[in-house]
């Protein structure tokens, strides 16, 4: 699986953007998951690898996935089960008489008892059976596609869980970004409201006219309508996050990870194609 750890910020945030999985109009599974556990009266503290392993665990793409793939398993079993030898045993058992006379034989001699009933005696029958097409290409052909239908679901398998690290990454690089907008909008409501505050006290001193304190109002109200937008943002793509990793209805967290800048390796566009080529699960399913 892809070092998502190692990239820059702004390339997950732009992959994340990009990446159709997130379409609210696709109704893409891996936007949902199973929640799981108990929402808790405590803050949970929230690391990106914790969003990952619940991410792998609880969401819907990866589980419909993993039923995909095992489906393609039985397939491949059951085309298996006909090119076997099949198997089978009987056993009889009985206890049998015999009437000579319903035979019709009846004999006398006189001085001499014959018996007309024979037995009972014990009668037993084990018999096995086996049986197999010499040939069939019709099975075989069928346990060929079956095997690389199972392979190529392996893989798709492989791809969905990438794309499920790449979808809880981007939602959790995302609820930084919008926690730093938001730290920034505040910071600028404090500077607007210094600046509209020194411009009252001057408006007070006659040394500037009120139509500059009004400018100041309206720059202060504009932050603080950003800052309104910029807190609903995050609270969405909180949600968001959560409904990802598989978290409790109204469960508060916190993120603990800042994930750090980290420059990319150099890396020619033939080492690209080539890497892709032995690891893209999406290339090699196809």
């Amino acid at each position: 699986m892809t070092d998502y750890h190692r990239l820059p910020l702004f390339v997950l945030v732009t992959m994340f953007l990009s990446t159709p999985v997130l379409s609210a109009q696709t109704r893409n599974p891996f936007t949902g998951s199973v929640p799981a556990g108990q929402q808790t009266g405590a803050t949970l503290d929230l690391s990106i690898s914790d969003a990952l392993d619940r991410a792998l665990k609880y969401n819907l793409g990866v589980i419909e996935s993993g039923q995909t793939e095992r489906s393609a398993r039985a397939v491949r079993l059951r085309n298996l089960n006909a090119l076997l030898p099949n198997l089978s045993a009987r056993l009889n058992a009985s206890l049998e008489q015999i009437d000579l006379k319903a035979q019709g034989f009846s004999l006398n001699i006189p001085g001499v008892r014959i018996p007309t009933i024979i037995g009972p005696f014990a009668v037993q029958d084990v018999r096995g059976y086996v049986s197999q097409d010499v040939f069939n290409l019709s099975y075989i052909k069928n346990f060929k596609s079956a095997s690389e239908s199972e392979a190529a679901s392996h893989y798709n398998y492989k791809r969905d869980r990438d794309l499920v690290v790449l979808t809880a990454g981007g939602a959790y690089l995302l609820v930084i970004s919008d926690t730093a907008t938001t730290e920034a909008v505040r910071a600028r409501i404090q500077t607007a409201q210094t600046l509209y505050d020194n411009d009252v006290d001057q408006n007070r001193q006659g040394v500037i006219a009120s139509i500059d304190v009004l400018r100041a109002r309206v720059e202060l109200q504009t932050e603080q309508q950003r800052l309104i937008s910029a807190q609903n943002q995050l609270a969405i793509d909180k949600l968001a996050l959560a409904r990802v990793i598989g978290l409790p209805d109204a469960q508060e967290f916190r993120l603990t990870d800042a994930v750090p800048y980290a420059s990319l390796e150099n890396m020619t566009v033939d080492e690209s194609l080539k890497e892709t080529r032995m690891t893209r699960a999406d290339y090699l399913s196809a």
